[in-house]
């Protein structure tokens, strides 16, 4: 999201200062972009007042004329920034004979692309939890429009449900059911951890961050790799990966076009399971990693899983070792720091048609097997679908605010 920049104004001495950092004290770390030089005894008087007043909690950065490139760096934090003054820059700049119209729209167009923090929307739902629990469909239409559709507009990230309504007592007075919020701990835990995340998204250096790029692939066939309407989707990722390596992220061998990059998906596993041992298998998961990964599942979910699929050992991706205990084949390979993948299949050996949007189909093994090893074996920070919208809204349970126990959680 973009930052928001308020711009104090007012008089010499009349508490600019001030007022400004009264704006930005609650924020545990904030930073003092000072602009003033120590030139006689007077300023410097000013200065030491002002630092005093201040006390713990700023971190103080001295810069009289490159502002443009002190809050590029400093922004990065994700921390507010008090920029004081304005006025002395412009007068230091103009006494340093730097050109005022030009430095002033480069500060201007670097405002404007500050990055500001990520805002996540957090669902307090006007269904009951019996409701969100026993249905399908995940969060009512009043929720959706109030909680998904609105927020999602203003660039919130839509989080989880966290609590729902109650009937805690019936009031005799006013004949009134009284109705009050009922948090639900797992959801809440669930949006502290997404939280934490964000958080360690944004302080992690741009080179290490590790992303994934997921292609459509709907109906399952070859033919339809990165299928997306009115999109060129293959054309499309090779662009991403060209802004990311451009944005200082960590990629290799970026394929030339996006005939190149079918190719390489070609090359690899795809949801034509059956055609598996003539690919080039690159990346896996151990069964070992897997077991670890499906025994931390809620029971139930494990309970389903094996009831619909069978063992794991059973799923067509899974290849036995000679020497070990064998691993899923996965369609995904890397390009340094930055993975491309093919949304696996949420059915094999049934009508796709059939069950692709079923809203009560527990996916395979296969499937889960994937998202364990873009969780735990790639260490994805982030995960971006391009294409037709894939699978991944529509596991079993909520569609929106999903719970613990249903297929959307699970990965």
């Amino acid at each position: 999201m973009s930052a928001t920049v308020t711009l104090v104004l007012g008089g010499a001495r009349s508490g600019k200062s001030l007022y400004a950092e009264g704006l930005v004290e609650a924020w545990p770390e904030r930073i003092y972009l000072a602009t003033a030089e120590a030139k006689d005894a007077e300023m410097a008087q000013r200065i030491d007042e002002h630092q005093k007043r201040r006390g713990a909690g700023w971190q103080t950065v001295e810069e009289p004329l490159d502002l443009t490139g002190a809050l590029k760096v400093h922004s990065a934090d994700c921390v507010p920034v008090l920029v004081d003054c304005l006025t002395l820059w412009l007068a230091n700049i103009m006494a340093a004979g730097w050109d005022v119209d030009n430095e002033t729209a480069v500060l201007v167009d670097c405002l404007s692309g500050l990055a500001g923090p990520v805002i996540l929307q957090v669902v307090f739902s006007g269904g009951t939890e019996e409701e969100w629990t026993t249905g399908t469909r995940g969060l009512g239409p009043r929720d959706i429009a109030i909680n998904v559709a609105l927020p999602e507009v203003d660039g919130r990230i839509l989080s989880r449900a966290v609590s729902f309504k109650g009937l805690t007592r019936r009031d005799p007075l006013t004949e009134t059911d009284i109705v009050e919020y009922e948090p639900v701990s797992d959801r809440i835990r669930f949006v502290c951890d997404m939280t934490a995340n964000w958080a360690g998204l944004r302080r992690k250096s741009v080179q290490d961050r590790r992303i994934a790029v997921v292609l459509a692939n709907y109906p399952n066939r070859d033919g339809r790799i990165g299928n997306g309407v009115g999109l060129d989707t293959p054309a499309g990722t090779v662009h991403v990966l060209q802004a990311l390596k451009k944005a200082g992220y960590t990629i290799d061998d970026i394929p030339a076009d996006g005939d190149a990059l079918v190719a390489r998906v070609l090359a690899g596993p795809t949801n034509d399971f059956e055609a598996l041992g003539d690919r080039i298998v690159s990346e896996t998961i151990s069964m070992a990693d897997y077991q670890l990964y499906f025994a931390a599942l809620p029971r139930s979910v494990q309970d389903a899983v094996i009831e619909r699929w069978g063992a794991p050992e059973q799923d067509p991706f899974f290849r036995p070792g000679e020497v070990d205990c064998g691993a899923f084949a996965l369609s995904a390979f890397g390009f340094g720091k930055v993975a491309v993948c093919l949304q696996p299949a949420r059915v094999y050996n049934i009508d796709p048609k059939e069950s692709y949007h079923s809203p009560d189909l527990v996916p395979p093994h296969n499937y889960l097997a994937f998202y364990a090893w873009l969780r735990n074996g790639f260490a994805a920070d982030a995960v971006v679908h391009l294409g037709n919208p894939g699978p991944e809204p529509r596991d079993q349970g909520g569609g929106n605010g999903m719970g613990d126990g249903q297929g959307n959680d699970c990965r």
